[in-house]
């Protein structure tokens, strides 16, 4: 264990702890006392997560939009709204991705990792071919997120795409896609191709 010592100032001690992982902590801590306050011990329990913010994007993704090697989070919360950053979120590990209120403006999602959970995200495109991409990734689930894409004109266009992969599930969302074609490109709400296990289930499609 580690001691931390600090000034009570109006009522309130204040101290640095660097380079914090991710998880659940159990605190305690003694207050001395003085000629008004008795000393007292108590105990605590500290929580520390992770959240991406569009001011805070790159602390976690290189320029590319790749989820850096150091981030060793089990889950990232999305909130606000993402704008102006990358093309692509590129996701190559084990995580949970969770949404809180979190809107990707013209930015793709891709799955290049096995036991990746994309949850509760707005999806909102204009000038994307896909939305979403899961490649020759096994066990990804992608569960109450919206979408709402207006495809490339004549292009292959999918809202969410799943290539090579085993196991996925597609759940509980909600997809609006509009696209035009002039009968050379296909269309789909979800495109699917050497997708064994695929688990496709209680999705709302407006297409």
């Amino acid at each position: 264990s580690i001691i931390y010592e600090a000034d009570i100032i109006d009522g309130i001690a204040t101290f640095n702890i660097d380079a914090l992982a991710q998880g659940t902590y159990d605190l305690d801590y003694s207050i001395g006392g003085d000629k008004i306050f008795n000393p007292a011990t108590n105990s605590s329990t500290l929580y520390v997560v992770y959240v991406v913010t569009n001011e805070t994007f790159y602390d976690f993704f290189d320029e590319n939009g790749t989820l850096k090697d150091e981030i060793a989070a089990e889950e990232l919360i999305f909130a606000g709204e993402f704008s102006d950053l990358v093309d692509t979120i590129i996701i190559e590990k084990a995580i949970s991705l969770v949404g809180n209120n979190a809107t990707l403006n013209n930015i793709a999602m891709a799955i290049a990792g096995d036991n990746v959970t994309v949850n509760g995200f707005n999806f909102v495109s204009d000038n994307l071919t896909n939305a979403l991409a899961i490649i020759e990734s096994d066990d990804v689930v992608v569960l109450n997120s919206k979408f709402n894409m207006s495809g490339v004109e004549n292009a292959d266009n999918a809202v969410i795409t799943v290539i090579g992969s085993n196991d996925a599930c597609i759940f509980n969302n909600e997809i609006t896609f509009v696209a035009s074609t002039n009968g050379t490109y296909e269309n789909a709400a979800i495109s699917a191709s050497d997708a064994n296990g695929l688990v496709v289930s209680k999705n709302t499609i407006d297409a």
